[in-house]
């Protein structure tokens, strides 16, 4: 037992010092388009005000909620290709920087505006590239899911697909709060917002990428009105640090903590048995 002990020691030191160093580390993965060779963030807003236009492929999307002033709002998605992830021991946290440029206040004393972030239910959806200029055939519009030029062939909001004034919560997209950013009037000039995301949500994403349908950002209402639309800045961006930027940090793998805790009682019984 005297000879044998020793060695056990040696062993479970090794062990647990690799371990330290190498498995049970957290990982965090960075996406920014244009970084490292990754593109795979996309996104894209729709406006009551152009009802079958499409705004995909600009340098940046719009978020507005006037609905309780005059029935008019702007909403914008955005999605990220997450097949990078290795999420099997789960996601620990997640965030979303933008780059928002102010918006003139309305209102004499100042303002506060929150916008928030929801997961999208639908699948399949188009972001188009119309520049906010025209309609696209097949993509999204704020009168219609996939809009059509034949209006026998388009498909509008809702699950019943006959909603023409934007997508509809609890059917389009999730009432599960992603995550939600507020201005107020210290924020007329740019401004970069970190936005903390919900980890589960995320991880939803990474383990199952089929229901990854991104998100969309959507204003509270506001009464009375206090700001124009925000504007946020895009992958269109020509200047990389104002494109979106995203970090997901993942949950060290248990099996190798348990191995390096495991290795550790083994050491310290050794040593109060000797």
């Amino acid at each position: 037992m005297k000879t044998t002990a020793p060695l056990i020691c040696v062993a479970h030191l090794i062990l647990g010092t690799y371990f330290t160093a190498h498995a049970a580390t957290a990982v965090t993965y960075e996406f920014r388009n244009g970084v490292n060779g990754y593109n795979g963030q996309s996104s894209s807003y729709i406006s009551s005000y152009s009802p079958d236009n499409n705004s995909g492929g600009l340098a940046y999307v719009q978020a507005l909620n006037w609905t309780v002033r005059n029935g008019h709002s702007v909403i914008a998605f955005m999605r990220w290709d997450l097949s990078d992830v290795d999420g099997s021991a789960g996601i620990a946290q997640a965030s979303l920087q933008l780059t928002i440029d102010g918006r003139e206040q309305r209102s004499a004393t100042g303002y506060s505006a929150t916008y928030n972030l929801y997961p999208v239910l639908r699948a399949g959806l188009d972001y188009g590239n119309g520049n906010g200029a025209v309609p696209v055939e097949g993509a999204i519009s704020y009168s219609s899911a996939l809009y059509s030029s034949d209006p026998e062939k388009r498909i509008g909001w809702g699950t019943s697909g006959t909603i023409t004034k934007g997508p509809v919560a609890g059917e389009d997209y999730s009432d599960v709060l992603l995550g939600s950013f507020t201005l107020t009037a210290d924020n007329t000039t740019r401004t970069t917002m970190t936005i903390a995301l919900d980890p589960e949500v995320i991880a939803s994403w990474v383990n199952n990428p089929s229901t990854n349908y991104g998100f969309i950002i959507i204003g509270e209402p506001q009464s009375p009105y206090d700001v124009d639309s925000v504007l946020i800045r895009t992958e269109g961006q020509t200047t990389v640090e104002w494109r979106p930027y995203l970090q997901v940090e993942t949950i060290p793998e248990p099996g190798a903590v348990a191995l390096l805790l495991g290795g550790s009682v083994l050491f310290f019984g050794y040593r109060l048995a000797k």
